[in-house]
């Protein structure tokens, strides 16, 4: 309890960098500077992820916290211009979607999407970047990619979190197709649908590759990554390691990979003998309609209770799924945790109830972390940022942590 009090109180002293609202609406004529959802004035949205980068990279944020909402109202289309993340002065970004399906976490090709052809979808070249409850549905021909890691820094890329994305294509023809690929960076996938990454027996295609020329590491929490050649790859000299992870009705569901604990796949994969087998009678279509409610239209939640995915998993990281459930401990495997039938999901509203909850969750984490505390104690002016790049901090507590320093940061107002 102690630790919970140190914690409330750290948060209630410290003075937080400004977060900054920028919104994107594919229905927007795209005159305005961003700063509202209108679809037309001075202040209307931007028309494109792309035009907001292009306006706002070039602008000092220094320290300041950038949220881009990405929508599409007013019989806006389509986004179908890549863009890249990079050149910003900045303390963190994080891109999110406000019509993003949270109800169901199937992709809905009624709201907004990022979905280029060929090229590569979104490229992310500075650090501490979330990418949140973001759709992503490519059409690739030749070569594409989803989310691409790319940072052209010295050190690469650091603080990346994709987390509640859906991440799909439509693939032919020859060449590469990756859903998500760390190319220089330090990355945590989490809750994450990737599917379709496949073009016959092309090998050149995959959900989620890492193939960093240095140690980088990247770290698949609760992500469910089915219809590609390969489900998940590790190459060169990145590290890649799997948790609590669906990967089925791939050629190839997990390959090169220094840890595989806890997923369930066709292939019996494991490295330490966690191994759940996703199809274990004769025949896998048939096993795969018993694990989820409707695999093949893209639902991927836990069908039932007999669900060989239910509650077979490790401790989930985030505490949330796609949807907003909070995780079983164990967890079910995949990106959604099972919901009895009308009993809803558990997603809430900002609240101090929230808040507490969460605090209590997480302050073992913060007690066990012994770099956290003594760090951000003996700072002049403690700032939440500046956790961010302590990069001796693992990287899951640093996302915890910013996940309750921004919710806690709605309420300031108000407490």
């Amino acid at each position: 309890m102690k630790y919970i009090l140190v914690i409330l109180l750290l948060l209630c002293s410290v003075a937080h960098a400004d977060t900054l609202n920028y919104y994107v609406d594919t229905g927007s004529d795209g005159d305005g500077d961003g700063t509202s959802t209108a679809t037309s004035g001075e202040n209307c949205a931007f028309a494109s992820l792309f035009a907001a980068e292009a306006a706002l990279d070039g602008i000092d944020f220094t320290g300041d916290d950038i949220v881009i909402h990405c929508n599409r109202t007013n019989g806006g289309g389509v986004d179908t211009t890549a863009c890249v993340i990079a050149g910003w002065t900045v303390g963190t970004i994080t891109i999110t979607q406000d019509d993003f399906p949270t109800e169901t976490g199937i992709f809905d090709e009624d709201a907004y999407y990022l979905g280029p052809t060929n090229g590569t979808a979104l490229t992310l070249q500075e650090a501490y970047v979330t990418c949140s409850h973001l759709q992503l549905s490519m059409t690739i021909t030749s070569n594409g990619i989803g989310i691409n890691v790319d940072g052209t820094l010295g050190g690469g890329t650091t603080g990346i979190y994709i987390t509640s994305c859906i991440v799909n294509a439509t693939c032919s023809g020859s060449g590469i197709g990756y859903g998500i690929r760390d190319a220089d960076g330090d990355v945590v996938v989490s809750n994450c649908t990737i599917t379709g990454w496949k073009s016959g027996s092309d090998t050149g295609f995959m959900g989620v590759r890492q193939d960093c020329s240095v140690p980088h590491q990247m770290w698949i929490y609760n992500c469910t990554i089915s219809d590609c050649y390969y489900g998940a790859l590790e190459t060169n000299n990145g590290v890649l390691r799997a948790y609590n992870c669906a990967v089925f009705n791939n050629d190839d569901d997990f390959n090169g990979l220094t840890v595989v604990s806890y997923c369930a796949s066709d292939d019996g994969d494991a490295t330490d003998g966690t191994a759940v087998d996703i199809s274990p009678g004769g025949t896998e279509s048939t096993d795969w309609a018993a694990a989820f409610t409707s695999y093949a239209t893209g639902d991927f939640s836990v069908k039932d209770t007999d669900s060989v995915l239910y509650h077979a998993g490790d401790t989930a990281t985030p505490s949330t799924d796609i949807i907003g459930t909070s995780w079983n401990d164990p967890a079910s495997i995949g990106a959604f945790e099972f919901v009895a039938s009308g009993g809803g999901t558990t997603n809430r509203p900002p609240s101090i109830i929230w808040i507490s909850k969460d605090l209590q969750d997480w302050a073992p984490l913060w007690k066990n972390e012994p770099a956290f505390l003594p760090w951000y104690m003996s700072q002049p002016n403690p700032t939440f940022a500046g956790a961010m790049r302590d990069t001796s901090i693992d990287p899951i507590l640093r996302q915890r942590a910013w996940q309750v320093v921004s919710k806690y940061s709605q309420l300031k107002g108000t407490l």
